[in-house]
Parts: C-alpha cells; structure tokens; sequence
C-alpha cells in the first residue's frame, strides 16, 4: 500500500516523469505524475505562478495520497526534486 509523488521539472510535463512512474506502477506502486502549477497553460501562466505555488500543489497532492496510502514517497526531475 504505497505511493509515489512524481514532480516534474521547469517547463517540463508530466511526461518528463512518465517512464519512472510506469515503471514503480509495475512494481506495485501506485504512480501520480501532476502537472505542476503554471505548466498546464502555457509561459503566460508559468510567468505568473511563483516557487509557492508548486510547493502548495506538491502538499496537496502529497496529503490526497497520504489520505489513501500507508507509505507516500516524493521524486522529482530538477525543480520537482527541490519542491
């Protein structure tokens, strides 16, 4: 019953975490790979989105897996590694 938080990099995607969440997935592992505030829309959005708001979008999607797993563990890519 664990989970890992997959955090992409600056300007990345999603994708950018999409082979190591595949792979912990075939492990047994349940995978979440979000987007990262600002980076869903475009580099108008991202001009306007701050380091808080990745950290707040990390936390919440860190406490939705807590609240359904034993163990959570976070990986990140870059600037995810830092969140």
């Amino acid at each position: 019953d664990a989970a890992v938080l997959c955090l992409h990099g600056l300007t990345g995607t999603p994708y950018e975490v999409l082979p190591l969440g595949e792979a912990l997935a075939a492990r047994g592992l349940r995978a979440k790979g979000p987007w990262m505030a600002g980076h869903e829309a475009g580099p108008e959005a991202l001009a306007r989105t701050t380091h808080a708001d990745w950290i707040e979008l990390a936390t919440a999607e860190l406490d939705r897996l807590r609240s359904e797993h034993a163990r959570v563990f976070v990986a990140g890519v870059s600037m995810g590694g830092l969140v």
